[in-house]
């Protein structure tokens, strides 16, 4: 099997458990990326909107919730199930970044939230959201920090594997501020904001040790870019 082909299997089967660690308030993005990509991305009443890598549809939810005309996509058949049922709303989509089927210029903003760090060929994955953007639109995704994520810096693009869950390992890219400008660049895409994700109060009564590191070292960051190619 492909790397994507292990990865949705992967998903598939870490599915239950990642909606059990969700319900226990174990996932520390909940607390952290989720309200900051949420904030970053804005207003989008009215807006086409499309969620790359839309696992469960926690994100979606929140972007219907603001008057998107929303829709997700995801290489997991059960997240895509899981999705559908929170969001009967959207529309929800089992497949690939990599042949994203919609038409030309149909969305306003692309969202992708910790999942283009699964992407192998991300510059393969750029283009083709583009090409579903319209003119100017907008990308904004999610990622894990070149920093805060490990003692050594990420630079260039380096293959690793991480353990999600207990049992649950899932590889991805480990990729510097460098790598990511070098593909938006070849694609026609010109960054217009990094944040960097700090966890919210919340996170401090439920785990307090995690809310000080994640205060003092970020753990995920959001990037977003601006379509520039006609």
């Amino acid at each position: 099997m492909s790397l994507e082909q292990n990865l949705a299997a992967g998903y598939d089967q870490f599915a239950l458990a990642y909606l059990q660690a969700r319900a226990e308030g174990k996932l520390l993005n909940d607390y952290i990326e989720v309200p900051e990509m949420i904030n970053t991305v804005g207003d989008v009443e009215g807006l086409r909107l499309l969620d790359v890598g839309c696992g469960s549809g926690i994100h979606l939810q929140q972007y219907v919730a603001k008057g998107a005309k929303a829709a997700g996509i995801d290489i997991s058949k059960v997240m895509v199930e899981l999705a559908q049922k929170e969001n009967p709303a959207a529309r929800i989509i089992h497949g690939s970044v990599y042949k994203l089927p919609f038409n030309e210029a149909c969305f306003d903003i692309v969202t992708s939230s910790l999942a283009l760090f699964h992407v192998e060929e991300l510059g393969r994955a750029f283009l083709e959201i583009s090409r579903v953007l319209n003119r100017e639109g907008r990308l904004v995704y999610s990622d894990l920090h070149p920093f805060g994520y490990s003692e050594i810096p990420a630079v260039g693009n380096k293959f690793v594997e991480n353990e999600l869950l207990p049992g649950f390992m899932f590889p991805h890219w480990r990729r510097g501020v460098g790598y990511h400008t070098e593909k938006w660049t070849e694609t026609g895409f010109q960054l217009t904001g990094f944040k960097d994700c700090y966890p919210s109060q919340q996170l401090r009564a439920v785990n307090h040790k995690a809310y000080e590191i994640r205060s003092a070292f970020p753990l995920f960051c959001i990037y977003s870019a601006r379509k520039i190619n006609q």
